[in-house]
């Protein structure tokens, strides 16, 4: 029971320090350029000392400053854009045991953006429901790959065989 207490009363201890705790800000400066208001004895130490730079002419001449970038973000040069090609290559059809597969890869330069098997067996319900997994199984691991020197998957030895025979030819195009 003392545990509790302590561990409640600990915790609503450790809240109270952290949404009370207030981020302090800097002092806003004015833009009176009066040589009281710009010395060195308002400055905090943690802020940077403010160079204003002299200018020629008479002393009664107010002197400007820049404005202050005061975001935190920096400021990024405008991107400039090149736009790579993005082809589509068929792999020669491979024949496995249970029917003949090809693979559509999409390439945009030499990044592998996606795989297809465009042709693969389906001719019975059972085939057509195994190859739906087996073809996705493939095309994730040769998306990770970006290349054919993939697994193949364990009971469909044959047809993920083909498969890789198919992409392969695909990439060399």
């Amino acid at each position: 029971m003392k545990r509790a207490v302590f561990a409640l009363i600990s915790t609503f201890a450790g809240l109270v320090a952290l949404f009370g705790y207030r981020i302090p800000t800097p002092p806003v400066e004015s833009n009176d350029a009066s040589p009281a208001s710009a010395t060195s004895d308002s400055t905090p130490e943690s802020m940077p000392e403010t160079v204003v730079p002299t200018t020629t002419g008479t002393p009664s001449e107010p002197v400007t400053q820049p404005p202050r970038n005061n975001s935190t973000k920096p400021v990024k040069p405008p991107l400039t854009t090149t736009t790579i090609p993005i082809k589509s290559k068929l792999g020669d059809a491979a024949t496995s045991k249970y029917g003949p597969i090809q693979v559509k890869v999409t390439m945009q330069g030499a990044t592998l953006i996606d795989v297809k098997a465009v042709v693969y067996p389906q001719e019975t319900p059972t085939s057509a429901k195994l190859n739906v997994g087996v073809m996705s199984k493939l095309r994730t691991e040769a998306m990770a790959a970006q290349n054919a020197d993939i697994d193949v998957i364990s009971g469909a030895t044959e047809t993920s065989q083909a498969f890789i025979e198919s992409l392969a030819s695909a990439l060399k195009k």
